[in-house]
C-alpha cells in the first residue's frame, strides 16, 4: 500500500497493476487503517492447524505410554501417515 500512496494510485488503478479486483484492494486497505502494518499478515488461526482429533490421539499416545518422547510420537504417526513434526507433537 506505500506504493499506492507513493504513486497517487486510486484503488481501481492499483487493483489494475496488480491484477485484482478493487474491492480487494480496498478491503486490505480497510484492515491496515484497523490493524496497523499488521493487519494483513495475522490470521485468527494458525494456517496449518490440525484437527482437534490429533492432539487428542498424542495426549493418549503420551497417557499411555509415557517412555515414548515427542518424535518417537511423531514417527509412529508418520508410519500411520499422520505426519507431524516432533515440536508440534510437543504442544
Amino acid at each position: 500500500m506505500s506504493l499506492r500512496a507513493a504513486e497517487g494510485w486510486t484503488a481501481t488503478q492499483t487493483s489494475k497493476e496488480f491484477l485484482l479486483t478493487a474491492p480487494t484492494v480496498a478491503s486490505w486497505t480497510r484492515r491496515l487503517d484497523e490493524n496497523g502494518p499488521g493487519g494483513l499478515v495475522r490470521t485468527p488461526e494458525p494456517v496449518n492447524r490440525f484437527p482437534d482429533f490429533v492432539a487428542l490421539l498424542v495426549r493418549k499416545l503420551k497417557t499411555a505410554l509415557p517412555s515414548m518422547g515427542k518424535v518417537r510420537i511423531a514417527q509412529v504417526l508418520a508410519r500411520a501417515g499422520l505426519v507431524l513434526s516432533a515440536s508440534t507433537v510437543k504442544s
